[in-house]
């Protein structure tokens, strides 16, 4: 009976050992979930961002990339490593423990999973505030929008990307202070939204809109911050 348990679990052992030596299945559709580029993970959800890579069988593909036309590929395997060669330029994938595809390209770090990604945040649309009081708090900002990805404000701040820009954004009755800025500026209510001119001309003024869900948008040289409210002012 020893001998023929024994038998058993070195046949387990064996088997197993075979499985594990087959090369991965890396045939199929496969999605950018994520981008690591100077220490800040970007979801590419709803971005300019979007990559998708199609592997057939016979060893052919295709890269799509948002509002871009397909580019023909190839790709190879080897264990558990996978090439995918475009234009002549390979890029080398390696499975990671959680099935997805990781590759490092142009100092950034990619990961491709089975299902495309969701997106971490949602904007609720904007509303038009009735007063300029309707402004009135104290404000944290939460995530930022630039070129078309929305990536979480701490993030951001961690790499050092937005400077001294404090995430504490303060309005009472127009008088706004707000990132790097230790002195209030005064705004006006304009077709609903909070308008802060600035004197280098008007690409530099600071635009405050109310959102349904009672969230702020702070837009800003083309990007969008977006803020909770930490206290309403009394």
């Amino acid at each position: 009976m020893t001998k023929k348990i024994t038998a058993l679990l070195l046949s387990l052992l064996m088997l197993t050992a075979l499985v594990s030596a087959q090369a991965a299945d890396f045939s199929g559709t496969w999605y950018l979930v994520s981008i690591v580029n100077n220490g800040i993970a970007i979801n590419p959800a709803g971005s300019t961002m979007e990559i998708t890579m199609n592997l057939n069988a016979d060893g052919t593909a295709t890269n799509s990339m948002y509002g871009e036309d397909d580019i023909p590929a190839l790709w190879s395997a080897d264990g558990d490593t996978l090439t995918v060669t475009v234009d002549d330029e390979p890029l080398t994938f390696t499975m990671t423990e959680e099935g997805q595809l990781f590759a490092e390209y142009e100092g950034s770090q990619m990961y491709f999973g089975r299902e495309p990604a969701e997106p971490d945040f949602i904007p609720a649309a904007e509303i038009a505030a009735d007063s300029i009081a309707s402004f009135d708090g104290t404000w944290t900002i939460t995530a930022v929008s630039v070129y078309g990805m929305i990536v979480p404000f701490a993030s951001m701040a961690e790499s050092g990307q937005l400077g001294d820009v404090s995430e504490i954004v303060e309005i009472s009755n127009g008088s706004v202070v707000s990132f790097d800025s230790a002195e209030s500026v005064e705004g006006t209510l304009t077709d609903g939204k909070l308008v802060v001119p600035s004197n280098l001309g008007d690409e530099f003024a600071q635009t405050f809109s109310l959102l349904e869900d009672g969230s702020l948008s702070i837009t800003f040289m083309g990007i969008v911050f977006y803020c909770d409210m930490a206290e309403a002012m009394e």
